[in-house]
């Protein structure tokens, strides 16, 4: 939650909080939900893609349909 948010901003890692007052621990509204994958496997993506050190492209992920870059 919060509290790892802020130990990896303090560490400089480039974290987002994404935020759902209207969710407990759980996000379970569709919308929230497609929100919560598209920001958690964007920043895995971005952050583990091969193509930036110039290896071969990894996959990417796909929720409903949408390729995230």
């Amino acid at each position: 939650g919060l509290s790892t948010f802020t130990a990896l901003r303090r560490q400089g890692v480039p974290a987002r909080f994404v935020y759902f007052p209207d969710e407990n621990h759980w996000v379970l509204k569709p919308a929230n939900s497609l929100r919560w994958h598209r920001e958690v496997l964007g920043w895995i993506t971005q952050w583990t893609h091969k193509d930036t050190i110039g290896e071969s492209q990894s996959q990417k992920f796909v929720v409903q349909g949408e390729h995230l870059n």
